[in-house]
């Protein structure tokens, strides 16, 4: 399967995903995994696929329950280049599960952008 049909297949699961909740990263490749049987480039398609969602009204940030009762989703600042560029740079160091240090979710469920 072309990185281009994953591309097209992971945005429609993730877009339809993040209609009903916060997504993390590891949400995100396990998709990919999913619908692309084991074929295809996860690093080239998810840059693709993160600056379609961005482009759609997704954001991507980091969730914070440090209540226990309440995910609060803390949007990133700056380019869609530099939130994806900020995205891979966390899931490529040797941050164990960095996979969950980044999260999507629609811009309407933002609950605040964090601070420069």
């Amino acid at each position: 399967m072309s990185n281009e049909t994953n591309v097209d297949r992971v945005f429609e699961a993730v877009l339809e995903m993040a209609a009903k909740d916060i997504v993390s990263l590891a949400e995100v490749r396990q998709t990919f995994d999913n619908l692309s049987c084991g074929h295809g480039d996860f690093a080239a398609v998810l840059k693709i696929v993160l600056l379609r969602l961005l482009k759609a009204g997704v954001e991507l940030g980091r969730a914070n329950n440090q209540s226990g009762n309440y995910v609060e989703f803390i949007g990133w600042q700056g380019s869609s280049e530099t939130k994806i560029e900020k995205a891979i740079a966390l899931i490529s160091s040797d941050i164990h599960d960095a996979e969950f240090g980044v999260w999507l979710a629609l811009r309407s469920n933002v609950d605040r952008y964090e601070r420069c």
